[in-house]
């Protein structure tokens, strides 16, 4: 479940034989918009997060594709898709955008953790991951409150 910036609308993830999002008005207490794509890979979106705009919703599917899908809500369509795993297919737990650079998307799970940028503008947007910040921390760290100091280190100016 995730809700919008403005506190207008929120998103409920629903399992289904293809996952499926709901996006309500606040304000009306109605149905806005059902998101629903068989490319998720998965039945089920393990975490929601609206862009600091509150213009796409990231939704990241779970097993087994663990596909990271990015959605233009208000037009019901999908601006892009990456998958967010590693090569052990570990589990994805959250997904947030950065609140002061809504290009930018992290994901983080079981000793993972990635970042993702969003290039151009939805419906023709592409997710890319920004050179050293994935794969780059310490599985030592991953679940430990110092993985916000390693990604500043990493992420620094040299």
């Amino acid at each position: 479940m995730a809700i919008a910036p403005n506190k207008k609308y929120m998103a409920v993830a629903e399992r289904a034989d293809k996952a499926m999002i709901t996006i309500y008005d606040l304000h009306t207490l109605k149905r806005r918009k059902v998101l629903q794509t068989g490319e998720c890979g998965s039945e089920a979106y393990v975490s929601l997060a609206f862009s600091p705009d509150g213009k796409m919703l990231a939704a990241q599917g779970g097993a087994p594709e663990w596909n990271l899908v990015l959605w233009v809500w208000e037009k019901t369509k999908v601006g892009a898709m990456i998958k967010s795993t590693n090569q052990q297919a570990s589990p994805i737990f959250q997904v947030c955008f950065n609140p002061s650079d809504g290009s930018l998307l992290t994901c983080a799970g079981s000793q993972i953790f990635k970042s993702f940028r969003v290039s151009e503008v939805p419906p023709t947007a592409t997710l890319s991951t920004p050179d050293g910040i994935h794969d780059s921390i310490p599985a030592s760290l991953l679940g430990s409150r110092d993985v916000a100091q390693e990604v500043d280190r990493l992420t620094a100016p040299r």
